[in-house]
């Protein structure tokens, strides 16, 4: 059964949902197959549904496709005139002229980009950063500093108001959107997993893949062995989202899986939930091994992960705070700093309360 669903994604103070199509048997569960949508429920009025593309919707419910009953709600509580959604339809559609994105090296680059949800109200002011092929970023920053404006930006699920983002040396608004998704994989906190064999769901973005391919992306990243110890190795059936697996399991097969896709870019919503000390080790040396060769723009909440990181970047209300490695933010003595020394393992454990003095200590 196909099903047009919400998935969560973003920080457990400031979630946010892709409108997606999934190929499953329950509404939960699911392999994904296509992004439709972009939804911020702390959005107001009729900028709720920040990206949908409605004659995709229309394609899919066609083919026979069901549509979850929040989807629904959303869809019709909108509040988008017929004006407003012609005009995203028109913003959604490549250019006619719009060409492939191929032989990407992998760069992004942000010049002058302002952006926002909501008119005369900008989430990002004047972004300008770039990342070098093969290099791996964190972005950093208090809850609503735009960290995930910014990922959504480079897959391009709306456009900036003003300045331009290139991808791989391209404006992305001048390459087809299908070949801008082939060359940026993301990986999210709660990875996609279906109810079918570990196989079917390392492989489910890339179907060509062999077997013998599978193997070696999972021992890439550490999963081979926990796989084999299974009762039916690689044909062993997961249950809804993988609830048969424990958290760091699950992510280890989204990060093989990721490595199967090889796209030359991975944008990564790093995972906020608790997980033991071992675990943690267990994916930062798989992360690792999955950036090797790729740029990696990383939502960054571990510490761990993001002194592994070769450069952050710290954002605070929009802006780009400061910006070096994790030595030289430190000597610098600033937002990244006082973070730091709050002495939590994840920047998302920091009580509401002391980031509000930070924000009003550091101004």
């Amino acid at each position: 059964m196909v099903v047009i669903r919400l998935s969560r994604s973003g920080a457990k103070k400031n979630p946010y949902y892709f409108i997606t199509v999934a190929d499953s048997r329950n509404a939960r569960d699911g392999a994904f197959i296509e992004r439709l949508g972009f939804y911020n429920p702390s959005a107001k009025g009729q900028e709720e549904i920040l990206r949908i593309d409605i004659e995709k919707i229309d394609e899919w419910v066609s083919k026979g496709a069901q549509v979850s009953d929040r989807v629904k709600r959303l869809i019709k509580d909108s509040k988008l005139s017929p004006e407003d959604l012609d005009a995203r339809k028109a913003a959604k559609k490549d250019k006619v002229d719009a060409k492939k994105l191929s032989d990407c090296d992998g760069s992004i680059e942000f010049k002058r980009v302002t952006f926002g949800y909501e008119k005369e109200q900008p989430i990002l002011h004047n972004i300008n950063f770039r990342i070098n092929p093969g290099e791996t970023v964190a972005l950093v920053g208090p809850t609503g500093s735009g960290k995930t404006s910014i990922t959504a930006l480079v897959n391009r699920f709306y456009d900036a108001w003003e300045g331009s983002i290139f991808v791989g040396g391209e404006n992305v608004r001048d390459v087809t959107q299908d070949s801008l998704g082939e060359q940026v994989s993301m990986v999210l906190q709660e990875p996609f997993l279906f109810t079918g064999t570990i196989l079917e769901n390392i492989k489910y973005r890339c179907d060509e893949a062999t077997f013998e391919e599978i193997i070696a992306s999972a021992k890439a990243v550490g999963a081979h062995d926990f796989i084999e110890d299974l009762p039916a190795g690689y044909n062993t059936i997961l249950e809804q989202r993988g609830a048969n697996l424990s958290l760091g399991q699950r992510q280890l097969i989204s990060f093989a899986r990721a490595i199967v896709a090889d796209a030359k870019i991975l944008v990564l919503d790093e995972a906020t939930a608790s997980i033991d000390s071992y675990t943690e080790m267990q994916i930062q040396i798989a992360l690792r091994k999955l950036l090797e060769g790729r740029t990696g723009l990383v939502i960054a909440h571990r510490l761990a992960t993001i002194r592994g990181c070769d450069r952050i970047i710290v954002l605070k209300d929009g802006r780009i705070f400061e910006e070096g490695t994790h030595e030289e933010l430190l000597s610098k003595k600033g937002l990244y700093a006082n973070l730091y020394y709050l002495n939590y393992a994840s920047f998302d454990d920091i009580p509401e309360d002391s980031e509000e003095k930070l924000k009003s200590t550091i101004s």
